[in-house]
């Protein structure tokens, strides 16, 4: 009969914090066009992806994913320089993580692109960052990562690093607007955590910032994809 974690409103009157470079790992279908909203909202963006083709073709102002806009705010984003695109991450205030999660044989999380990019992480990160996961992962990772960026880093979580879950909620054909206005929650380690996600999302989200803790962002995020996929199972049987 444990009580339940609270997920309540961010508080919007907290201090503001300066964070002005951001690193998006992970140039995929929420990665890119959170680089982009990033960069437009006056952020220093600088996205990061192993994949050398992919990075060439973004950096000619084409987009690799078909999404309604993209490749003009794309080519916008880059003439301004508030976007660099490259295979070598580059320091920053906050890290974000948008690799996938896919699954082993045994359908079990296969987490390798999420370390490897902690990993990248771990050999940048300085005192005051901020290193938000934004992949699907199973509940408890987070708390995994943060012993795994003390162990790389050298650094203490809560005090000299700060780390946060906040799962993205999007459907491709509307990634700029959900990306924009869907509610977000943002589930860090500690309250500081939270706060300097806040300070991160509130500059290009529209939607409602919810704040809790790492374990119920992680449950939160696995429960809605449970159920849009009994939904789709459902449409499909009665098809």
């Amino acid at each position: 009969n444990k009580r339940s974690p609270t997920i309540t409103p961010c508080d919007a009157n907290i201090r503001p914090i300066r964070m002005k470079r951001i690193a998006i790992l992970g140039l995929g279908y929420i990665g890119l066009p959170t680089a982009i909203l990033a960069a437009e909202s006056g952020y220093s963006v600088f996205g990061y992806d192993i994949d050398k083709e992919k990075v060439a073709t973004i950096n000619t102002g084409k987009s690799p994913i078909l999404e309604p806009e993209i490749q003009s705010r794309l080519l916008h984003a880059l003439k301004k320089k508030n976007l660099k695109i490259n295979t070598e991450l580059e320091y920053a205030n906050c890290f974000v993580i948008t690799v996938p999660t896919p699954f082993h044989q045994n359908n079990t999380a296969d987490l390798s692109y999420v370390y490897q990019a902690i990993e990248e992480v771990g050999c940048k990160l300085m005192p005051g960052n901020l290193v938000i996961i934004e992949s699907t992962i199973p509940v408890g990772t987070t708390e995994k990562i943060s012993s795994f960026l003390e162990e790389k880093s050298g650094l203490k979580a809560k005090k000299d690093f700060f780390l946060a879950h906040c799962p993205e909620r999007a459907l491709p054909g509307k990634l700029f607007q959900e990306l924009r206005e869907n509610d977000r929650i943002i589930g860090g380690i500690c309250q500081k955590s939270c706060n300097l996600a806040y300070q991160f999302y509130t500059k290009f989200v529209k939607g409602c910032l919810y704040s809790t803790n790492d374990k119920s962002a992680e449950m939160v995020k696995l429960i809605e994809n449970s159920s849009r996929d009994v939904q789709i199972a459902f449409a499909n049987q009665v098809a």
